[in-house]
């Protein structure tokens, strides 16, 4: 049996992809296979698909991207899943040294894959996937200091990607959010997500009131200036770097304020803080702003929105929805 998957191939010194089929049969030996339903496309899948991001460990091309796959089990080895569980892949080298999510079908490692909490619809789930689990990662580390209710919070990246999905998440909780954004025209897109304030990057301004908390996925000058107006105690989260890995900072808001880093990642994490994190997104996270953040599209548009997101360019979180 045969089945689409989109693919990056690197040859004669450049990376191509294409829509190709494949067969089922020639998915690697794990404990099961699923039926994607949909999936959603990561920056670190935009990276992948144009062989710009070899901090994921790919090395080998050609490969089908697709670091989250949302589905239906197919056949499983082990009891703890059926023929017709909806679950959630994140991670578990899908995308990265296995075919991934932009393919129909997958194999998984069971230790990857999470059964989806009864009334999640796999379409919400996909538009979380593990930016999602990362987000509600991020929630425990700030409920865990302290900093709840309306305290004031920087999310930078807000109008795209994992950056809108935690602008509209902070929000819904009633953190009093400031969206960070490239330009003007991203402000109109995050006002949706009933937010207290919008900036571009450089609006950044020391007269600004110092926040409780930070969620970044920008990384660089950005989130080096949004330290220096972390209140005593603050945190950052760091949760991803798309637009420079590297940033220069003071030590001095760490030394005289208290204040902190921390590295959060959905991906990664084990399948019991998966788990734990699929169930308050299903029970906390889900938010009316969630349909203004998905863009749902077929495969074979694939390639038109892969360089909308590496620009940043794409307003919310793209789905391919395979039922298109």
């Amino acid at each position: 049996m045969v089945y689409r998957m989109y693919e990056t191939v690197y040859t004669a010194g450049r990376f191509t992809r294409s829509l190709r089929t494949a067969e089922i049969s020639a998915l690697p030996e794990k404990e099961l296979i699923i039926n994607v339903k949909y999936t959603p496309i990561n920056t670190e899948d935009a990276l992948i698909s144009h062989g710009r991001f070899p901090q994921l460990g790919v090395q080998n091309y050609p490969i089908c991207p697709g670091i989250d796959a949302i589905g239906e089990v197919v056949s499983s080895k082990i009891p703890n899943f059926v023929p017709g569980d909806e679950v959630a892949v994140c991670g578990g080298g899908i995308g990265t040294t296995a075919p991934g999510g932009f393919g129909e079908y997958i194999s998984a490692p069971a230790d990857a894959v999470v059964t989806l909490p009864i009334g999640l619809s796999m379409k919400t789930a996909a538009v979380f996937g593990s930016a999602g689990v990362t987000v509600a990662l991020s929630l425990i580390v700030l409920q865990n200091m302290g900093i709840t209710g309306r305290k004031r919070i920087a999310v930078t990246g807000a109008s795209t990607d994992i950056g809108a999905l935690a602008a509209s998440v902070f929000s819904h909780l009633g953190y009093s959010v400031t969206a960070v954004v490239k330009d003007g025209d991203s402000k109109d897109f995050v006002s949706q997500f009933n937010i207290d304030a919008a900036i571009t990057e450089s609006e950044i301004s020391p007269s600004f009131p110092l926040f409780d908390g930070i969620f970044d996925s920008v990384g660089g000058d950005v989130l080096a200036a949004l330290i220096g107006r972390l209140n005593n105690d603050g945190i950052a989260l760091a949760a991803g770097c798309y637009e420079n890995p590297v940033f220069t900072a003071s030590l001095l808001p760490f030394t005289e304020r208290g204040i902190g880093i921390i590295g959060v990642n959905g991906m990664n994490s084990d399948i019991k803080t998966k788990s734990e994190m699929w169930q308050i997104i299903s029970s906390e996270l889900v938010n009316p702003y969630i349909d203004w953040i998905c863009t749902e599209i077929s495969i074979e548009e694939l390639e038109k929105y892969l360089p909308l997101v590496l620009s940043g360019d794409l307003k919310g979180r793209a789905v391919i929805d395979y039922n298109a």
